[in-house]
């Protein structure tokens, strides 16, 4: 088994494992790229610790996430995984992207956020990089400010205390 798998598997979901040790030990694009590939994997434990280990890696190096930005693009429109999506949504906000990129992004981010379905990090991480990428763009902060009140009215603490910290309203 490889050493990248090895320090990623055991245990449950409820456990990052040794994954901050796999952080420790990503030294290059290489490595980042192996553990990278197991976002596709069908072993959702894996796939978690994979995700936490890569984005915690790109708090330092988010160049490494440039080579995978396609790949994250793609894998955000059909990601069923709900800590896979924790961890999408902040690597969005680490990549350069283009104008249509960035309207790719933002669609998959509203669609997050407006969803009550959804889990309440994956709706504060999305609410963050909706702000950031609205910045510079008017329109995105039209379509936020629009769907801000829903969002508000459903008295959400941790969803309330971003949109309060980001001085939305």
């Amino acid at each position: 088994m490889d050493k990248w798998k090895s320090l990623l598997l055991g245990g449950d979901l409820r456990s990052i494992g040794q994954s901050n040790e796999v952080v420790r030990l990503i030294a290059s694009q290489a490595n980042f790229d192996a553990v990278f590939a197991f976002l596709f994997d069908g072993n959702r434990i894996l796939v978690m610790r994979a995700a936490d280990a890569l984005e915690k890696c790109t708090i330092n190096h988010p160049e490494y996430l440039a080579a995978h930005k396609k790949e994250l693009l793609q894998l955000s429109t059909n990601v069923t995984h709900i800590e896979l999506k924790w961890h999408l949504a902040l690597f969005m906000s680490r990549l350069h992207l283009s104008p249509s990129e960035a309207d790719l992004a933002s669609a998959i981010l509203f669609e997050w956020l407006s969803n009550k379905k959804e889990s309440k990090i994956v709706r504060v991480n999305s609410l963050q990089l909706i702000s950031d990428l609205s910045k510079d763009n008017p329109e995105l902060k039209n379509m936020l400010f629009k769907l801000l009140p829903s969002i508000v009215s459903e008295n959400i603490p941790s969803l309330n205390a971003r949109i309060k910290k980001l001085k939305l309203l």
